[in-house]
């Protein structure tokens, strides 16, 4: 994956969620149905922060000082030693404290579940050729393009260029994920993708979202380390993140559908929130 350097991240005394984040991506309320094919197997997810949805929201809690500090000093540690422990360790600092806790890390996250969700709808639209699609599908068949330029089709339509840091993460993620299925999966054919074959996709997507986020907040390690080092550590924490995190949307989307984009935004949301969760948990062991 491209990284830029990382920066410093998000200093003390601002908001956790910086005040234009609603403008991109308002917050989701986290109560979804389960998608199964099986009837009368609906399962309702309540909301995990145990809040109320409909009350008022308050003021915005403020970062506390030196918030990445641990959170830095395990990554760093984790890269001397890797082990999987010391990955969780270094993760459960940066969720816990950095980011004042998995579910605020979810919502500051919340224009990557977006755009994840967006990323699934979108795919299943094309391949259903869907009426809103067909004239691009058919322009787009009727072409011959090679998987990159294929690839950077799909991402101008469901991340279109709007200029924020978010936006631009969210196009270079997918970019990511759909080379890495596509040099996985040759013979597949994009334009009539399967649910599972959709599903791959959209979780290799927030993932490499969950890794950019951390990579921008405590990623100055990377710059200290040789370009095999940091390539290294790079793959080993996303495959890491992959890992965990499709575990979690794997219990939720369930069955051979694919959710609408408001539950899919949902889900991608709390499994996030859940796998930080189980990193925290690491610190207190």
């Amino acid at each position: 994956m491209g990284t830029s350097a990382g920066s410093k991240g998000p200093g003390p005394g601002v908001p956790f969620d910086p005040p234009w984040l609603d403008d991109l991506a308002p917050e989701p309320k986290k109560e979804i149905t389960v998608v199964d094919d099986t009837p009368d197997n609906d399962e309702q997810i309540p909301n995990d922060d145990g809040g109320n949805p409909d009350e008022l929201k308050l003021q915005p809690i403020l970062a506390p000082p030196k918030r990445f500090l641990q959170a830095r000093s395990k990554l760093t540690a984790y890269s001397k030693e890797p082990s999987r422990e010391g990955y969780r360790e270094a993760m459960g600092h940066y969720s816990g404290k950095g980011m004042g806790g998995a579910g605020k890390l979810a919502s500051r996250m919340r224009v990557s579940t977006d755009n994840g969700a967006r990323v699934a709808t979108f795919l299943k639209d094309v391949s259903e050729n869907s009426d809103n699609l067909k004239d691009w599908v058919k322009d787009i068949k009727s072409k011959d393009l090679d998987s990159n330029q294929l690839r950077d089709l799909f991402v101008q339509q469901i991340c279109p260029t709007q200029g924020s840091k978010e936006e631009e993460s969210c196009r270079a993620s997918l970019a990511d994920a759909l080379s890495e299925f596509m040099e996985n999966n040759p013979d597949a054919d994009m334009m009539s993708l399967t649910d599972d074959e959709i599903r791959e996709i959209t979780k290799s997507f927030i993932s490499a979202e969950a890794f950019s986020r951390i990579y921008n907040d405590i990623g100055q390690i990377f710059e200290t380390l040789s370009a095999s080092e940091a390539v290294d550590l790079t793959e080993e924490i996303r495959a890491y993140l992959n890992e965990d995190i499709s575990s979690e949307i794997d219990k939720l989307w369930k069955g051979d559908r694919t959710p609408s984009h408001e539950d899919l935004s949902k889900m991608l949301s709390i499994s996030i929130e859940r796998t930080f969760k189980v990193y925290e948990e690491e610190i207190w062991k």
